[in-house]
């Protein structure tokens, strides 16, 4: 067994909005020293023939030094939920069904970006996941996890349905890299990683922050630390408007600058 590091929630140009190529992605990743990578396109334009080419060209790119591991971001009751090592083409089910067919057949399936859907869960999704995604750096900064959906968590975890917390990038472009990493104790292979991580056997990186799958936060500077961060990504935001005056070419450098560390 070895300590393998690799990033969750990308998306590529598999999905509507991805911006680099698998390919693109690889050579990215490889550079920052990833290993794996948890790919979930989004579901809406997804059919049998493109599930099998996002399949494909995963299994063409991984090799003994990289994994991709193919999945979906699902669209269930107003928000989305992260599913990982489907075996089986989609176009025969949506949404619930997708869900329920893939927790039989094992695969990794998390709850995404909680504050989407207003932090709240249903009892039959609950049996369903994984997982809850407490940090995700697109939505919550590269600071910390957010305040609430490390909340919610606590409340869906329970000694009758273990539930780990996750964390993801949910990638779209280069400024999102510099966030959460996962890192598991396993054998080199996507069986064994996602085995790894649906038992919880992984922790949660960034920089010298290290958190366990089963994290016992202190709320109150996790709290300072999720308003301060989401304050900020609120100025980068409004920022954006100004650097709208900007030429193209300057706006992208200045947005992928700031947000190496936001």
């Amino acid at each position: 067994m070895e300590k393998i590091i690799g990033v969750a929630h990308i998306h590529s140009r598999f999905s509507y909005d991805g911006k680099l190529s698998l390919p693109e992605l690889k050579s990215l990743f490889q550079k920052n020293n990833l290993r794996f990578a948890l790919v979930s396109e989004h579901e809406d334009d997804f059919d049998e023939k493109k599930w099998i080419a996002l399949v494909e060209e995963c299994q063409k790119l991984s090799d003994d030094s990289f994994l991709f591991i193919p999945g979906l971001e699902i669209n269930y009751a107003g928000g989305h939920v992260l599913c990982f090592g489907l075996n089986q083409p989609i176009s025969y089910m949506k949404g619930i069904e997708t869900l329920k067919e893939a927790n039989k057949a094992g695969a990794l399936i998390v709850f995404a970006h909680p504050h989407r859907s207003r932090y709240r869960v249903g009892e039959e999704l609950q049996q369903i996941i994984n997982g809850v995604e407490i940090w995700n750096s697109h939505y919550d900064g590269k600071w910390s996890p957010r305040f609430l959906s490390y909340k919610l968590w606590q409340k869906v975890n329970r000694e009758d349905k273990k539930i780990f917390a996750f964390a993801g990038l949910d990638f779209h472009d280069l400024h999102h890299l510099h966030g959460p990493r996962l890192e598991v104790a396993s054998s080199f292979s996507i069986e064994a990683i996602l085995k790894a991580l649906i038992s919880g056997s992984f922790v949660i990186k960034k920089d010298e922050k290290i958190i366990s799958a089963f994290p016992d936060l202190n709320m109150f500077p996790l709290f300072i630390k999720s308003f301060l961060s989401l304050c900020i990504l609120g100025g980068y935001k409004f920022a954006g408007n100004i650097f709208s005056f900007f030429p193209k070419s300057w706006k992208r450098k200045i947005k992928l600058s700031l947000r190496k560390n936001l």
